[in-house]
């Protein structure tokens, strides 16, 4: 499957992430986040392995809350992954 990693950032920085694939098989340790509310056609920017990728502002703002300010962090968004 794809996980999103979410790159470190502090709150002024874009979100920058990237997709990795990992085997199920291997058991990889990765957070879930499903996000099918708030308006489709508000969208916001992410970086995603150095490309423009459009989310829904929910998903920008709930992504800027869980970045952490040093470590990656590795989800699997519905309807990113």
């Amino acid at each position: 499957i794809r996980i999103l990693e979410l790159l470190p950032g502090s709150e002024n920085e874009a979100l920058n992430c990237r997709l990795i694939y990992v085997r199920l098989a291997e058991k990889p340790t990765y957070e879930a986040l499903s996000y099918c509310w708030g308006d489709p056609t508000n969208s916001k920017s992410i970086i995603v392995d150095n490309d423009q990728f459009l989310v829904t502002a929910n998903l920008h703002a709930a992504l800027y809350r869980l970045r952490h300010p040093t470590e990656k962090r590795q989800i699997w968004i519905d309807a990113v992954c």
